[in-house]
């Protein structure tokens, strides 16, 4: 099976003025690998969606999150953070266990993935970061994933906002395209059938 992987930038909807902080997210999409399918089969109709954010900012939590979609949860997994990589070498399905994490020492307040815009804290001071992944989100049906990363900003906290709508693999989106012709071609039959 190929693996399909699509990056973009993910929108950067508001930043505090007054801080000179640069705070870039990414998103990429893979599925599944053959690995993890076999270790958990319902995978093989889920896809990987995994989000980046780089700041030259200590990154203090990933807060007000809110998430469109069913999510896998591994049951030897956490969602504050990725698995240790020894664990997914005896239990692959872990590597596609979703979760979302801060550079240090990650807890969560508000009830993690069971509630709505649920936080996740980062207790050390660990710098400036670079293309660090800070979710991983497993689903069959993920739509979108928005929230704010708090960074520590010269006098004050900063918060930069970001919404990740999720685009459609090309197959589902050239399907959706067919059904669309389809119509229309429809259409166009029964007005020439009236006519």
């Amino acid at each position: 099976m190929s693996r399909f992987v699509t990056c973009c930038a993910i929108v950067v909807l508001a930043a505090q003025s007054g801080y000179a902080a640069t705070v870039t997210f990414n998103y990429s999409r893979r599925a599944p690998t053959i690995e993890e399918q076999q270790s958990e089969p319902t995978l093989s109709a889920m896809a990987v969606h995994e989000f980046f954010v780089t700041s030259d900012a200590d990154i203090l939590s990933v807060n007000n999150v809110e998430i469109s979609g069913t999510l896998y949860q591994d049951p030897l997994g956490t969602d504050t953070g990725a698995p240790i990589p020894p664990f997914t070498e005896l239990i692959p399905s872990l590597g596609a266990d979703s979760w979302i994490t801060t550079p240090g020492n990650t807890s969560t307040a508000g009830g993690g993935f069971s509630n709505p815009r649920s936080s996740w804290f980062d207790s050390s001071n660990d710098g400036a970061v670079t293309h660090f992944m800070f979710a991983r989100l497993t689903s069959p049906n993920l739509r979108s994933f928005s929230g704010r990363i708090s960074v520590a900003g010269a006098t004050s906290v900063e918060n930069f906002e970001f919404a990740a709508p999720i685009v459609p693999e090309p197959a589902s989106m050239a399907m959706a395209g067919m059904g669309l012709i389809g119509m229309i071609a429809a259409s166009r039959s029964r007005k020439w059938l009236n006519d």
